[in-house]
């Protein structure tokens, strides 16, 4: 099941025009970027400040997957970015996979963030925390 989890993600980043890779551990990888960033200088504050952006932005985006995607799976879901240094989505990984999930992510796919702390700096979206 996880694999097949992993090609939906891959699959689905290609399709969004994200760069492929080997999906094999990158969503661990992703977390533990996730967590040290939390504990580096600035990045609890700057997850606060992107969650703020995304939510702001895409609340209403949320609403509308939901109501718009056929049998919609309203379960809750993650979505991890890897910002460049200006805060353009570099990647982006979907956990677990769900079409309320994938309708956001192609909704953000050209979403851009405060500039964050550094380079290739991960950030963890989780749907629970934006309120529509």
């Amino acid at each position: 099941m996880e694999h097949r989890s992993l090609f939906l993600i891959v699959a689905l980043l290609a399709s969004l025009g994200y760069p492929q890779s080997d999906a094999t551990g990158d969503g661990a990888k992703a977390r533990a970027a996730v967590e040290a960033n939390l504990k580096g200088k600035d990045g609890s504050e700057f997850a606060k400040t992107a969650l703020a952006s995304f939510a702001k932005t895409h609340a209403g985006a949320l609403k509308i997957c939901r109501d718009t995607v056929k049998a919609p799976d309203t379960s809750r879901f993650d979505i991890l970015f890897m910002l460049s240094r200006r805060g353009m989505v570099k990647d982006a990984l979907l956990s677990p996979v769900t079409n309320v999930g994938q309708c956001l992510l192609r909704e953000s796919a050209n979403e851009v963030f405060p500039p964050p702390p550094g380079p290739n700096h991960w950030i963890l979206i989780r749907s629970a925390d934006i309120r529509d």
